[in-house]
């Protein structure tokens, strides 16, 4: 049963799928944080849109898939955490938010189910990840670096206020390195079927 499933996700129109909805939720994501990065000094903007950058990257797997082009393992990497980080980062902090009020917004209600797709299709998709654990070095410096930026310097998405800010840090440092161990467990894993 397995071995059909990936054989679906395999297929070329499911991946030209794939492709064209993180494409276009990639452009929207950067259009929804026109104005943090407007407000934000320039030499910041690496580490604002964490988002769209993620679902930037596995794009680019996607298109690498597509056009039969080899797949730089580094790319993998990196799209693999950076998706999974920041996929569940805001299910989970808009979920925080919406338990404590009682309720969500439509448009939070949307970012919700599109970031779970985010995080969910690298997990689905990642019996086609190759890449080493001695990679995992710039993965694990990058989620690091970037929770330090957000909240030493405050470049992190815009929270609805900062009532629950000590507990999404918190939670942030602890899904790091939950992702971290992910990605090192995929790895290995992959490299293990590569072997047999």
């Amino acid at each position: 049963m397995w071995k059909w499933i990936q054989y679906a996700l395999s297929t070329r129109i499911i991946v030209t799928i794939a492709f064209l909805c993180n494409l276009l939720g990639s452009i929207y994501g950067f259009y929804w944080y026109k104005d943090q990065l407007f407000a934000t000094p320039w030499y910041f903007w690496p580490f604002v849109p964490d988002s769209p950058v993620s679902s930037s990257l596995f794009t680019l797997v996607l298109a690498s898939w597509l056009w039969k082009k080899e797949v730089s393992p580094w790319l993998v990497m990196m799209a693999f955490v950076c998706c999974l980080q920041y996929g569940f980062w805001c299910v989970v902090v808009l979920g925080m938010y919406g338990i404590r009020d009682g309720g969500m917004v439509a448009e939070n209600g949307m970012l919700v189910v599109s970031h779970t797709a985010m995080a969910v299709e690298v997990l689905i998709y990642s019996f086609l990840f190759r890449f080493q654990p001695k990679q995992l070095w710039l993965g694990a410096s990058w989620l690091l670096v970037n929770d330090f930026m957000d909240y030493v310097y405050g470049v992190h998405p815009y929270l609805e206020d900062d009532g629950l800010l000590g507990k999404v840090k918190i939670f942030t440092l602890c899904l790091s390195v939950c992702t971290i161990g992910i990605a090192y467990w995929v790895s290995r894993k992959n490299e293990v079927s590569i072997d047999q």
